[in-house]
């Protein structure tokens, strides 16, 4: 509509009035609400969640999985300054927070079992990485980054053998590069 269009020339105030007025004119519009929680989040992620939040619940509930990964997103930047700042077991709190929002995201996973291993959780953090990878077996990304968690925590041959019950059908180029640097790596230790 002419929101997108407006949207497509840059002009987000008068995209914003355009996207109003269609919700004006259908009150249950989700392609209103969406082009809504874009915008606002272009400009500014809580400003997205503070409109998802005023939203009626009927919406609310229609965009709960857009607030969910808004709000994990939130979570994710305080626990990156948490990290900056020193403080590893409260940047944990806020990934686990994050964890329970976007409990498939790969790089969430990869980041609090990062987060837990530097504070001596390595089993806690296995653990995490396991259940999240039973219910992504065959899934190359999923594999890549725990492969990679397993590596930079020196267990090369744990993320070789990890990465080999993948078929190399399914390998992508991330599993099949991490691959060869790790098997290098081995032929250099030996």
């Amino acid at each position: 509509g002419l929101g997108d269009v407006a949207m497509a020339r840059n002009n987000a105030a008068a995209a914003e009035g355009f996207y109003q007025r269609a919700l004006r004119r259908e009150p249950d519009s989700q392609s209103a609400v969406r082009s809504l929680v874009s915008l606002y989040e272009k400009q500014s992620p809580e400003k997205a969640m503070a409109y998802l939040q005023s939203l009626p619940t009927f919406l609310k509930n229609n965009m709960r999985n857009t607030l969910n990964e808004l709000q994990a997103n939130s979570l994710n930047a305080q626990a990156d300054a948490l990290i900056t700042a020193g403080k590893p077991a409260q940047a944990e709190d806020k990934l686990q927070q994050a964890k329970v929002l976007s409990p498939d995201d790969i790089w969430l996973t990869y980041k609090l079992a990062k987060v837990m291993g530097a504070q001596g959780k390595t089993a806690q953090a296995d653990r995490l990485f396991d259940d999240s990878i039973s219910r992504h077996q065959n899934d190359a990304d999923w594999i890549y980054a725990y492969s990679l968690y397993l590596s930079n925590s020196n267990r090369d041959a744990q993320a070789i053998a990890r990465m080999e019950v993948l078929d190399a059908g399914k390998w992508n180029n991330n599993l099949r590069e991490l691959s060869a640097r790790l098997k290098v790596q081995q032929i250099l230790d030996h």
